[in-house]
């Protein structure tokens, strides 16, 4: 086996990466990955060329360099040069799979049903069609942090039921396209929302907070490229942690319900607006002297 191989082996049911390499090759005996991708998945190196299962392995095997699982179909991991599968083999994405991999497009199959934690973080994809089929997006399954002239394009399928905080964090949407027959999700006024919970989940480039949102959800505005100010809507009741962090594109200021003038050398119209006690968003308000009051 050469030196350009990653080796793998069996320790408590967790991978471990033996040596750096291009080509990844898994045991016979491997039966079980650990579904903890901070101990396994996640520290796979994204310059993996190829995967293959050895004959015999009662667990796995590889297809267009893709390890599944046998058992529930689930793509346990991808490398570089990773092809989904679309005969209908695939039915779930797992945590992690393909996080960090220079993929700027990702075709996923209709027979896909879920798509795990941080399946394709750390990525440019630039062009994201969700599949008629898919169900489930877990939490922080798309994010990333693109250059500044970045754009991405988003299409919700109407099959899609849950879409999980911080999705599509930091991702810089320039359309968010939402089928119409999707009874959940809305895309009214450039933005991604919850019709159930009226729970704001992603903003595109000159996207408007719909007036009748209530909770602005974790991750929300995380690469907002709209104007340089965001409007907070009166109706809003709840702002979740981390709404107004990390993103490589942020709004300028902030413009909440209930408007008030701030004191000081950078005076600026400012709002009274509702937070629990301890959230991101007190501390938020009280960084930038924003009046506040508690839920």
């Amino acid at each position: 086996m050469s030196h350009d191989t990653v080796i793998l082996k069996l320790i408590g049911g967790t991978l471990h990466k033996m040596l750096g390499g291009g080509d990844l090759v898994i045991p016979r005996g491997m039966e079980r990955i650990s579904d903890s991708g901070y101990l396994s998945l996640d520290m796979m190196p994204p310059c993996i060329d190829s995967i293959t299962v050895e004959d015999g392995n009662p667990s796995f095997y590889a297809k267009n360099n893709c390890l599944i699982r046998e058992e529930d179909g689930e793509l346990v991991l991808g490398c570089r040069n990773s092809v989904i599968p679309d005969d209908g083999s695939v039915r779930s994405i797992g945590a992690f799979a393909f996080k960090g991999l220079p993929l700027q497009e990702v075709t996923i199959p209709a027979s896909v049903e879920r798509i795990g934690c941080c399946a394709f973080t750390e990525q440019e994809v630039r062009r994201l069609i969700l599949p008629e089929g898919l169900r489930c997006v877990e939490p922080l399954a798309f994010m990333t942090a693109m250059d500044d002239d970045a754009e991405m394009e988003l299409y919700i399928p109407s099959t899609l039921e849950e879409i999980s905080y911080g999705a599509f964090r930091g991702c810089p949407l320039k359309r968010i396209t939402v089928a119409p027959d999707n009874p959940r999700f809305s895309g009214e006024g450039g933005c991604l929302t919850d019709r159930r919970t009226h729970t704001l989940l992603a903003v595109s480039a000159g996207g408007v907070i719909p007036a009748d949102t209530l909770v602005i959800e974790r991750s929300a505005l995380d690469g907002f490229d709209g104007s340089p100010y965001v409007t907070i809507p009166p109706s809003v009741q709840r702002i979740e942690r981390f709404s107004f962090t990390g993103g490589i594109r942020m709004p300028t200021a902030v413009e909440f319900p209930h408007r008030a003038r701030g004191e000081g050398e950078d005076a600026r119209e400012l709002s009274v607006f509702r937070v629990v006690r301890g959230s991101y968003a007190h501390h938020f308000a009280v960084q930038n002297q924003i009046p506040y009051e508690f839920i």
